[in-house]
């Protein structure tokens, strides 16, 4: 939930993921961002809010897959490097809420593993 990670030092101490918030991710932190998944590890990607705010589908696809365009790997590295997350936690959520995130994530995570094939 920062909006400055330490990309080279979680992969120096050898975290093999890191869990971000997608709306946080800055221009300047790509290549550390990018670097950290061509040496192999995967992003937890936050795509959704942890609290009760409006969602969809097309939203969490669009922000992935602008964050991964940026970085510039293929479609297929994405569906085996990315998991799609809320960008915080759910801990704030409603009942209602928490069962619509996770079923936009779901489908988001569904329909990125097809592009990819």
């Amino acid at each position: 939930c920062a909006a400055e990670v330490p990309y080279r030092l979680l992969r120096g101490a050898g975290a093999d993921a890191v869990s971000v918030d997608a709306h946080l991710v800055s221009d300047h932190q790509l290549d550390e961002l990018g670097e950290f998944v061509d040496a192999g590890g995967s992003v937890w990607l936050g795509v959704l809010p942890g609290a009760d705010a409006p969602i969809s589908l097309a939203d969490a696809r669009r922000t992935v897959r602008d964050i991964w365009g940026k970085l510039g790997f293929g479609p297929r590295l994405l569906a085996e490097r990315v998991v799609v997350t809320p960008s915080c936690g759910l801990a704030g959520a409603s009942r209602s809420y928490l069962r619509e995130a996770l079923a936009v994530l779901r489908d988001t995570a569904k329909a990125l593993a097809e592009e990819s094939l």
